[in-house]
């Protein structure tokens, strides 16, 4: 998992890979989704917490669906 931390002094790192695994929104009725799909990535894009956002891999999204399994199984 890759945390994107705010940094003023320059373009949003996030917005920057977004673009980049062209990324959509996975929903995009109103109020739009702050989760972006894209190529090789999820991308989750808060508007606070004083982080920029955060994205989840594939090997990311397995673990935690293991997890869960787990979890319901216990």
């Amino acid at each position: 998992m890759k945390v994107y931390w705010n940094n003023r002094n320059k373009k949003a790192e996030i917005l920057e890979d977004i673009e980049k695994d062209a990324a959509n929104p996975w929903y995009s009725k109103e109020p739009q989704s702050h989760i972006l799909i894209g190529v090789g990535r999820i991308f989750i894009n808060p508007l606070d917490y004083g982080i920029d956002g955060y994205s989840l891999s594939a090997e990311d999204l397995e673990a935690l669906l293991k997890k869960l399994r787990d979890k319901n199984t216990a």
